[in-house]
């Protein structure tokens, strides 16, 4: 199941009475979950990280087959809302590599991102704004998640709209894009140099869209490097 919304998806609402436990199944978007509910996002955003593994309190939220590597994404899970003990482990490992108790508020939904290098893992907790674009419009918001990165600027070629000057781990409101299939560029804010480009992507109307800036700028791994990866949020 996928989480559900109002027609503004502004709230979670009422749906049923049946006991939770910490990990609950998706539900469609015609569907409505419990008011005790949050909804929730996981990404591996941590550039050279091996496979891992997530755990809600002593839960597996991932599938058991190690597949849970960068830059990949766990679809919007229900979750009980309150207090849980998010952990990251290598996969298939109980070495824990990063723990920390993380608090989801009740009927809101939220991405999770395992964000840094290897070495020096760190959750980055965002609530997703998940309110319909303007009619014909996008929404987009951009993070910057690379680790080595000095601030990033991302633009929509043919776009007003630019996302400028984030830092690490900073990120920007959701705005309203026109829709269409773009060339967007991720740029060093300080010299406007183009650190790493994504061609004919579409962006369709009506939806939601985080994109936001992965890898390393200073790595020899074709797959660690810098790009921009796109979460559809699916509404």
């Amino acid at each position: 199941m996928k989480i559900t919304s109002n027609s503004k998806l502004r709230n979670l609402l009422l749906a049923s009475s049946l006991a939770l436990v910490a990990i609950l199944p998706a539900c469609k978007l015609d569907e409505v979950p419990n008011p005790d509910v949050s909804a929730l996002t996981i990404i591996n955003a941590s550039p050279n990280s091996t496979a891992i593994d997530f755990y809600l309190d002593n839960e597996r939220v991932n599938a058991a087959d190690g597949s849970f590597l960068f830059p990949l994404r766990i679809p919007y899970q229900r979750i009980l809302a309150g207090n849980h003990q998010a952990t990251v482990r290598a996969a298939g490992s109980a070495t824990s590599l990063l723990q920390s108790n993380l608090t989801f508020p009740t009927n809101q939904y939220g991405s999770l991102f395992i964000i840094g290098k290897a070495d020096a893992l760190a959750y980055l907790q965002i609530k997703d704004e998940l309110t319909y674009p303007t009619a014909g419009k996008t929404k987009v918001r951009f993070i910057n998640l690379i680790p080595d990165a000095t601030t990033l600027t991302m633009e929509i070629v043919g776009d007003a709209t630019t996302f400028s000057n984030k830092a690490y781990k900073e990120f920007s409101n959701f705005e309203n894009v026109t829709s269409g299939v773009k060339t967007i560029l991720l740029k060093d804010a300080a010299t406007n140099t183009t650190v790493a480009t994504l061609t004919d992507y579409d962006l369709k109307a009506d939806k939601v869209y985080t994109i936001w800036a992965k890898g390393l700028i200073t790595t020899a791994v074709t797959t660690q490097k810098a790009g921009l990866q796109v979460i559809n949020h699916d509404l």
